[in-house]
């Protein structure tokens, strides 16, 4: 059938094939499988990785620097001032600590991991092993991993800013005293200028032998008018959004009522805090979909 034309497609190609392969083509190619993605991996990957993340930062010390030097011309009209550490609860009630120019130099208090400084390579060993936080890898880092902190975005520049209105950057961080000189040396490389030990460098155990920050923060208190703090952790500025009077540790709901409630004032005017989904005590013991999200707000689709 030479001359025939009826049973062939386009440019001479048999009329089965030629549909078969119109059919071929009208199928979209499978997707290839997609493995799930760690939360700890996501968390990392966001906060070291993204424009978001960066953004966040450098307005949240754009915005401290801001405060602090406002803060700072209304210090130099006397005494009285509030500054930015809790005395006591009343209730719900919030007292501040007092000071004033005549005793206490100006400061601002800053944490320092995951706030001036970020842990990568830290971080990415941990998310590579898919393994929790290991207190001997971490303490191993704190001597070694000096040479490799990298400063969080827009930190350095605050601290510069800071230094020249002469505003005292402190550091207040649960790192290891017996590292204290590798700390020291690794804040200065960064660009945080110095460190000393005792003075504007305080320390887990620092003077009360505790892990909390409380203690450190009445002895820092008591030596500068506090006029900001900085962290990434609630702990870094009050103990009392995790845990009660008693000790008991606070509900991640009772810890949002606290912080945005009780203290709600305090942030953007003497509270700055820098963005880390990867670890806290908002996340100890791991929470749930059933602890954050309430019953009446779950939805399910109708046709499930």
């Amino acid at each position: 059938m030479r001359g025939g034309s009826s049973w062939r497609g386009a440019r001479g190609a048999p009329l089965g094939l030629a549909l078969l392969l119109g059919a071929c083509a009208a199928t979209p190619p499978a997707r290839p499988a997609v493995a799930p993605v760690s939360p700890a991996l996501q968390a990392t990957t966001w906060t070291y990785g993204s424009a978001e993340a960066a953004m966040l930062a450098e307005t949240s010390f754009r915005a401290l620097v801001d405060k602090a030097e406002s803060r700072l011309g209304a210090l130099h009209f006397g005494s009285g001032f509030e500054s930015a550490i809790v005395r006591d609860l009343e209730g719900d009630k919030v007292r501040l600590r007092e000071c004033d120019l005549s005793f206490h130099r100006p400061a601002v208090v800053f944490d320092i991991d995951e706030t001036l400084a970020w842990n990568m390579g830290a971080q990415a060993d941990q998310a590579r092993r898919a393994a929790g936080f290991d207190p001997r890898r971490w303490d191993q880092w704190e001597r070694e991993g000096g040479e490799l902190l990298v400063a969080v975005p827009g930190a350095v520049a605050a601290v510069e800013a800071l230094r020249r209105l002469g505003i005292t950057p402190v550091f207040n961080s649960n790192r290891s005293a017996a590292h204290a000189a590798e700390t020291a040396r690794a804040l200065a490389r960064l660009g945080f200028g110095a460190a000393v030990h005792g003075e504007t460098l305080w320390l887990a155990g620092d003077a009360d032998g505790s892990s909390r920050k409380h203690g450190r923060r009445v002895a820092i208190a008591e030596r500068y008018c506090v006029l900001a703090q900085v962290g990434d952790q609630m702990g870094d500025f009050v103990d009392a959004i995790d845990f009660a009077p008693d000790g008991r540790r606070h509900s991640p709901a009772e810890r949002t009522r606290m912080a945005a409630g009780v203290f709600a004032r305090l942030w953007g005017e003497r509270w700055f805090l820098i963005p880390n989904p990867i670890y806290g005590r908002w996340n100890d013991p791991p929470l749930s979909l059933d602890d954050v999200v309430p019953e009446s707000a779950r939805w399910t689709p109708k046709e499930e």
